[in-house]
């Protein structure tokens, strides 16, 4: 009778659509403890990146900016923003746009004490100004100065949107070696793209990776979701040269570079466009005198190649005067190696 009763169970299951009684075993079911739940949870929160430590590590090395002037007898913060501190020595870099036109520089620490900084430098085209503070006694963020950077890579800025002291905002690299960005063409530079919220104020503070180093510095923001800080390597470079000479003094070759086209990579028998189209020449300028002419592609300097055009600008920049570079072109279908002397730039 049991028999027949489970199989016109199941045939009426069959018929109603729906899923006979499962089979039940007396042998003990595993079960998960508190201590595997624990567990579990543990094991998920290790996948998240931890910016707690980070912020906590990079924080106390980050300093306020208000620059600005006097007004009525009183001082009057025209720009806000944030620096980080370089060196032991005081020196302080941040955003060339927030103190450039300033008479007086504010800096607050993070236990509310305020000093007054003097420009060292100022590199406009990158947006960099190296700054000193006596007595400053904080210790420099660590930085590393060629960071393995992949878009989808968690990332932080750290700084004092709106005023606001010592905030941290959270988000991913978008992209890496963008240098055709809206608006900031005259920033010769390296940047690094991200999601990261930037408001006024972030401006001049780090961007760090999940290890807590500096690999950026927050330099604008184009809308929601697009963040644009300058490379670590690039605002150290420009940084250093201030330090040493007073200036960022660029290397100069005389020439305008742009796209390649499909149609000059395929005369040029490359098999993507890429490099960068010489589309002019200053006469008698160090590219004139190196033999190079308009049309010829620059595939590669000092053996990097050159993925974007204005690629070159900035290597050509970041190059001493009076160095050579050396130069992979292609001019038609003949592969040539060019070595060029970079002058100063007038």
């Amino acid at each position: 009778m049991l028999h027949k009763s489970l199989t016109l169970t199941a045939l009426g299951c069959l018929l109603n659509g729906c899923s006979p009684p499962a089979k039940t075993s007396d042998a003990p079911q595993p079960s998960v403890s508190v201590e595997q739940n624990r567990a579990s949870k543990t094991d998920n929160q290790a996948c998240r990146p931890d910016f707690v430590s980070v912020f906590a590590r990079i924080s106390p090395s980050t300093v306020g900016i208000a620059a600005g002037g006097p007004d009525g007898g009183r001082f009057k913060a025209k720009r806000l923003g944030t620096a980080l501190v370089w060196d032991i020595n005081g020196h302080l870099v941040t955003n060339a746009h927030l103190v450039a036109e300033s008479e007086t520089i504010r800096v607050r620490r993070r236990d509310g004490k305020v000093f007054v900084a003097r420009i060292i430098g100022l590199d406009v085209p990158t947006d960099l100004a190296v700054l000193k503070v006596d007595n400053l006694q904080l210790k420099p963020v660590p930085r590393t100065v060629a960071p393995n950077i992949k878009p989808g890579q968690w990332v932080a800025a750290i700084g004092h949107p709106f005023g606001m002291e010592h905030s941290i905002a959270v988000g991913v690299v978008s992209a890496v070696r963008r240098f055709d960005v809206p608006g900031l063409t005259q920033h010769r530079a390296e940047f690094i793209q991200s999601d990261v919220a930037i408001f006024k104020g972030n401006s001049g503070g780090p961007l760090v990776n999940t290890r807590g180093e500096v690999i950026g510095l927050n330099t604008a923001k184009k809308g929601e979701g697009l963040s644009f800080s300058t490379h670590i390597s690039a605002v150290a470079l420009v940084v250093d040269r201030i330090l040493k000479h007073g200036r960022f003094e660029r290397g100069f070759a005389g020439l305008y570079p742009q796209a390649v086209s499909f149609q000059a990579a395929e005369n040029a028998d490359l098999s993507e466009p890429y490099g960068a189209r010489v589309r002019a020449l200053v006469g008698d300028g160090p590219a004139d005198q190196a033999g190079l002419q308009p049309g010829d592609i620059i595939l590669a300097i000092n053996g990097r190649r050159i993925l974007h055009h204005r690629a070159v600008a900035w290597q050509i920049a970041a190059t001493p005067p009076g160095r050579v570079v050396n130069l992979l072109v292609a001019r038609e279908d003949e592969r040539l190696n060019i070595a060029m002397t970079l002058g100063r730039l007038p």
